[in-house]
């Protein structure tokens, strides 16, 4: 006769502050929560460590304005992506060389630098609030 297996947890214990517990469980009860769709600890400590996790995600380093290039480090995917901008009549040409895309996670992150945003501007083109790029409109 054999032991039935182990049943595996779909949980792990993490211990917070009671502190921080507490502060949790005030936020719980606000509409904020509800209209978040948080009921319970563990599902604001799980979006509070997913949406770390994301931002951790990638870092930026060797911009280089004058060139147009920014070195994007994705340590989920264990890459370096340089996501280059070219000037056009059109507009800008921004083009992840990793993915070869336009529309990738490391083109949305570069366009977040400040100092890619800046360089950006200072050319005549502005990042709208939906990620485009467009130029800039004097009134």
């Amino acid at each position: 006769m054999s032991y039935p297996k182990k049943r595996e947890e779909k949980f792990a214990t993490v211990r917070i502050p009671k502190t921080m517990k507490k502060a949790i469980e005030d936020y719980l009860k606000s509409e904020a929560a509800r209209n978040a769709g948080f009921f319970h600890v563990v599902d604001v400590v799980t979006a509070a460590i997913r949406e770390y996790l994301y931002n951790m995600r990638f870092s930026h380093f060797n911009l280089d304005v004058e060139k147009g290039i920014v070195r994007v480090r994705d340590y989920q995917l264990g890459i370096i992506a340089d996501v280059y901008f070219r000037r056009k009549d059109t507009g800008p040409v921004i083009i992840c060389e990793y993915c070869r895309s336009s529309d990738c996670e490391h083109v949305h992150y570069a366009l977040t630098i400040p100092k890619v945003q800046t360089a950006l501007e200072q050319n005549g083109w502005i990042i709208t609030e939906d990620g485009q790029i467009k130029r800039k409109t004097y009134p």
